[in-house]
């Protein structure tokens, strides 16, 4: 047998409200069956009002006469003869009981408790209130009582038990081919009614736990695309709203952590790569200067040492610029902007470049309007980022060609525009050439080319000041990159 199966949510609630069901049945029945009783009883006092004292005036009647015991019966059995279910008691004014319609022998008290009898004649039978059944130890009766009166003495009381043993028998045969038994059939199709809804109910609100409960089992099995289906906006449709919405950002930075992996093995194996060249560079030439020392003419020791000079300087130059962009995209470097002429920042940066370009015999051309307005941004970013695109110019520029820096300002902002009379780039090239360590096929080798990381240095330092840096392009016909700068406001 599969007790798992009943030890689920489901059959838990469903014990603990059928249980529920059973104990409001019961405690319905019990308020239901004692109301109705005490109703029954009080009723039946109010109307006994006048009873208690019809008995009272024929028992001063007979008492003035010095009536005998068994007249006095007689009179009793007269009147119970119309009404069985009473017993009627003859007290003096200590309680004590005189005459009884009880048969002669019957065990009773030999005196009731006139308290609630002062009380029920006091409030003219308006209160309900029991009293002592002198049949019984314990028990209390509804009844009616009068005071008797002889030449307007109170010479003792007529004491009335309205339910008395006849009417208790009748009673429970009552209760027991009427009441209970329709009362107990109607709350049990009442109650097996309500557990049957109450069930059903229960099993659709499960159902969609269910099905929460399955999406979230897949998605920790790693099916990410799982969700829960929504249909409206109850408490757990709600639920199925947040886990949807948790699961859509664990996916997404489960996605971004596979991308990262995947940029992080590009990152090594291309860092692997450059500094293989330059190390691999410096380690020939290091062996080759140990193994021919003594051979060597001074002109060529030289040229071997300027070789690893060379090389280690090309790897201090990658080292830095990988700090740099790591840096930047990390964004633990904060550009901090302070107004700067970019007339004179490009004059200083093309005379830096100067002798590089002559050595290409490539010409630099400036476009810059007189009375341009002060950039606002940070001076020492903005002339590294400025350097890093001249640089990839001269790099791709043949001899003999042009490097053109304009500035333009236009919509509230500075324009820099950087163009080449180069090699161009392809369409297919030019959605990556931002990528760290990319290069195109065609013109970007290791040997010719740069380290790959000065155009994504450049990107990340436009992008820190809040803009973004756009390339044009076309193959054999040069290439253009263009950012805007923010202006001092008065």
């Amino acid at each position: 047998m599969n007790f798992r199966f009943f030890k689920s949510l489901y059959w838990k609630i469903s014990a603990l409200f059928l249980l529920l069901l059973v104990l409001i049945g019961a405690v319905y029945s019990y308020i239901t069956l004692f109301t109705a009783e005490m109703y029954v009883q009080e009723a039946t006092q109010r109307v006994s009002i006048p009873l208690a004292k019809s008995i009272s005036e024929k028992v001063a009647m007979n008492v003035e006469m010095k009536t005998s015991p068994e007249m006095m019966r007689k009179v009793f059995s007269d009147i119970i003869s119309f009404n069985p279910t009473i017993e009627i008691y003859i007290l003096d004014t200590n309680g004590i009981i005189t005459y009884s319609s009880l048969p002669e022998g019957h065990r009773m008290k030999q005196q009731v408790s006139l308290a609630p009898i002062h009380t029920f004649i006091k409030d003219e039978g308006n209160t309900f209130i029991l009293g002592e059944d002198p049949c019984y130890l314990l028990d209390e009766k509804v009844f009616s009582a009068s005071p008797i009166l002889s030449k307007d003495k109170n010479i003792g009381y007529t004491y009335v038990i309205l339910h008395g043993t006849e009417y208790v028998s009748s009673e429970n045969m009552l209760f027991d081919s009427y009441i209970i038994l329709l009362g107990q059939r109607t709350l049990l199709v009442t109650l097996v009614s309500a557990g049957i809804v109450g069930l059903v109910i229960l099993g659709f609100i499960m159902k969609k736990l269910r099905k929460t409960k399955e999406a979230v089992q897949h998605f920790e099995s790693g099916i990410f695309s799982s969700r829960v289906e929504v249909k409206s906006n109850d408490e757990i449709d709600q639920l199925g709203i947040a886990f949807n919405s948790m699961a859509n950002t664990i996916e997404a930075n489960v996605e971004e952590i596979k991308k990262t992996d995947s940029l992080r093995r590009e990152l090594v194996a291309n860092i692997s790569h450059d500094l293989k060249t330059p190390i691999a560079s410096i380690q020939g030439y290091a062996e080759t200067l140990l193994m021919k020392e003594e051979n060597l003419s001074s002109n060529e020791r030289k040229k071997y040492l300027e070789t690893i000079l060379s090389g280690t300087n090309r790897l201090i130059t990658l080292v830095e610029q990988i700090l740099e962009l790591s840096k930047l995209e990390a964004k633990q470097i904060f550009p901090k902007p302070e107004p700067f002429s970019v007339a004179e920042l490009v004059h200083d940066i093309v005379q830096k470049f100067q002798p590089q370009a002559e050595r290409k015999q490539i010409r630099f051309r400036t476009i810059i309007p007189d009375e341009l307005p002060f950039a606002f941004a940070d001076i020492g970013m903005m002339d590294r980022a400025l350097s890093n695109l001249i640089d990839n110019a001269l790099q791709y520029t043949p001899e003999i060609g042009v490097i053109t820096i304009e500035i333009q300002r236009n919509n509230g902002n500075l324009f820099v525009n950087i163009s080449d009379t180069g090699v161009g780039i392809a369409q297919e090239d030019l959605p990556h050439i931002f990528d760290r360590f990319y290069r195109t096929e065609k013109s970007r080798n290791r040997n010719s080319g740069g380290t790959g990381l000065g155009l994504a240095i450049a990107q990340k330092i436009i992008e820190a000041h809040g803009f973004a840096i756009s390339v044009q392009s076309k193959v054999n016909d040069g290439t253009t990159f263009s950012f805007p700068l923010s202006i001092v406001t008065s």
